[in-house]
């Protein structure tokens, strides 16, 4: 090719076709386990990112509260209230990023559970 003509767009779409006749049930379970992963990333990148802006948020009252503080006693008691809240926030990030984790990998099991041979779908075990 000169450096003058076009390629084409990438895209998988073209060569679907010509794959498709040699699909067997590895590219199946394989197709449904990235298209879980690529779920899964996506939600923890969501709720990290969901966690930082609550967590910018709440520091920012924080700083707030502690500069309009007019004594000692005042600034401990806001310090002591946002590292409580601060904790509690962390805590729940950890289960919910545990939960995320979870739902994942019952998903990969499911992708990967035998179709039963009666139905052609998985089985509710597997499920």
């Amino acid at each position: 090719m000169s450096r003058d003509s076009k390629m084409p767009p990438l895209s998988f779409t073209p060569f679907v076709p010509a794959v498709s006749p040699f699909r067997n049930p590895m590219f199946d379970i394989f197709t449904a386990a990235s298209e879980s992963y690529a779920r899964a990333c996506q939600a923890w990148q969501q709720e990290i990112v969901r966690f930082t802006v609550n967590r910018f948020q709440n520091d920012s009252v924080f700083g707030q509260k502690l500069a309009t503080c007019q004594n000692w006693a005042d600034a401990a008691q806001v310090q002591q209230e946002w590292a409580a809240s601060m904790a509690q926030d962390f805590m729940d990030e950890g289960t919910r990023l545990a939960q995320l984790a979870s739902t994942l990998s019952a998903e990969m099991v499911a992708a990967g559970a035998p179709a039963t041979p009666q139905t052609g779908r998985k089985s509710d075990a597997a499920e």
